[in-house]
């Protein structure tokens, strides 16, 4: 073998073996809170609330496709479910960055356009992205539930915005991204089948 096709099966099995560790770890770990929050997702789409997703970088790619399983479909077809990813108008996002702050990019949306009984997924790895915790913030002041899909890399504070924090016990970024993918498969397919009942 090359050093090319050595290198890409060192880095393929240490991403796998991550993986695998994380998700082992991640079944006796998130169950109770992933139920919790399918619980108030459930609740929200049943009362013709909206449930919005944020975040930056592959976190924001991951929110638009979540809003998109459950404004489209995941696995069936039923009623679309009112979601919206706040990283998508770039009017909004640019004007907002330029005008105020990078920092208020979502924030001001759920102050726009949230509402008590709405519920603000956010996507981190971190954890610490300044307008992830201010949209965060702007969803409970407007009387909003909070969840945040984050890695071992947050350390949750007295003052967390946060109703809700699954962390996947991982400190890899990528890693934490695919299970944060995962969580939110679980998610969409459990709202599809008691929405189907």
């Amino acid at each position: 073998m090359n050093s090319i096709s050595v290198l890409t099966a060192k880095v393929l099995n240490q991403e796998l073996e991550e993986l695998q560790r994380t998700i082992t770890t991640m079944r006796d770990q998130c169950q109770e809170s992933l139920q919790e929050l399918a619980d108030v997702l459930m609740q929200a789409a049943g009362s013709d609330h909206t449930i919005f997703f944020c975040g930056n970088g592959g976190s924001a790619a991951e929110s638009q496709h979540l809003a998109a399983e459950l404004v489209v479909r995941y696995r069936r077809n039923r009623q679309g479910i009112r979601s919206l990813a706040l990283t998508t108008d770039t009017s909004v996002l640019t004007a907002c960055a330029n005008d105020i702050s990078f920092d208020e990019i979502y924030a001001r949306q759920v102050s726009a356009i949230g509402r008590s009984g709405d519920v603000l997924i956010c996507l981190s790895t971190s954890g610490t992205s300044p307008n992830i915790s201010n949209a965060a913030q702007a969803a409970r002041a407007t009387g909003m539930r909070t969840a945040l899909l984050t890695s071992d890399r947050y350390v949750k504070s007295a003052d967390s915005p946060y109703d809700q924090v699954l962390a996947a016990p991982t400190e890899s970024v990528s890693v934490a991204q695919v299970i944060h993918l995962i969580l939110g498969h679980v998610l969409c397919d459990v709202i599809e089948q008691k929405l189907s009942q």
